[in-house]
């Protein structure tokens, strides 16, 4: 005797799949963060597939009644994700011009590259969940920060115009929701509390799934690493040369030899602003002790160097502190 789920029950049968599993286990506590609504109101995107505003997660019935088991795995997982790495966090979004739809779809694109080649990747061979089409699973990217695909998605773009994929927004396997968009206003503190609260969750779910692990519960590929989840280890090259990109980008004069593509798609042609040079720039270089070792030094100096030739400045103060 067969029996037919409805689409609440889908979810919440997932979610106790995602409690047992080995390498899912780690996502398990984030399913009691938020809600998990079930609807058709157009709160799961202008696709009518699935949403979430980074604590709230929504889903479609019909879309949820359209996908296979595995594929149904594939898209909770994937909202919880949203949810672990804090995705749609605007105090995570600096150096995104969220008034350009080029540059938020290339950011969204970016954190669904990252998310679904980890899923992939912690899945292996089971086929315990399968990958959605559309989506954005380029598996290069595996292991990369979002961050970075997202600049090498945005180089893609600017050497190829024609051929970028930013055009088709995010596919159409999700919608991610930020600040006024999803809903009426939250207060700082309930945000503070809120991500206390997924950090908690995040903590049990490690727990749990090391507990899984000693038990020999579940199979797959690699386990997700939450210690770069809990503790972000960020590299600082990467960090120090978005900092600067972004501080020191001028908008002083015009040209039309790069016209502002965000009034491209309406077929109007106004001239880009730029800067030849950033006037001045100051950089503090640490010698403290942690850092007194030649090659920290060299390190240091090196980056410092491919920054002055990104840049540009005038005039460098440097400062031995």
């Amino acid at each position: 005797m067969s029996v037919t789920l409805s689409p609440a029950n889908m979810i919440t049968g997932i979610h106790i799949w995602i409690s047992k599993h080995q390498q899912f286990a780690v996502f398990g506590g984030l399913t009691m963060c938020g809600q998990s609504i079930v609807t058709a109101d157009g709160r799961a995107g202008p696709y009518n597939t699935a949403a979430t505003d980074g604590w709230n997660k929504y889903y479609h019935p019909e879309f949820l009644e359209g996908l296979t088991i595995p594929q149904r795995r594939f898209l909770v997982l994937h909202e919880l994700s949203h949810q672990a790495f804090q995705h749609c966090d605007l105090d995570r979004m600096a150096g995104i011009d969220l008034t350009s739809r080029e540059d938020l779809m290339l950011a969204n694109m970016a954190k669904d590259h990252f998310i679904n080649t980890t899923l992939l990747n912690m899945a292996g061979a089971s086929g315990e969940i399968e990958m959605i089409e559309p989506g954005c699973a380029d598996m290069k990217y595996l292991n990369w920060d979002w961050r970075r695909i997202y600049r090498d998605l945005k180089d893609q773009a600017a050497k190829n115009p024609k051929g970028s994929k930013a055009g088709s927004g995010e596919g159409e396997m999700d919608h991610h929701i930020y600040g006024e968009g999803s809903g009426s206003p939250v207060s700082q503190e309930e945000l503070a509390k809120r991500k206390q609260q997924i950090d908690t969750a995040l903590r049990q779910g490690k727990a749990l799934a090391e507990r899984l692990k000693e038990m020999g519960n579940g199979k797959g590929g690699d386990t997700l690493d939450l210690d770069d989840l809990l503790y972000p280890k960020i590299n600082w090259k990467d960090a120090l040369s978005e900092f600067v990109v972004t501080h020191t980008a001028g908008n002083d004069e015009s040209t039309w030899r790069k016209p502002n593509r965000r009034h491209l798609a309406n077929g109007v042609y106004l001239p880009s602003l730029y800067s030849e040079v950033v006037r001045k720039l100051v950089v503090v270089m640490d010698t403290s002790g942690s850092c007194f070792h030649s090659d920290e030094q060299v390190a240091f100096v090196s980056e410092f160097a491919s920054l002055m030739d990104l840049v540009k400045p005038e005039k460098v103060v440097v400062l031995y502190v």
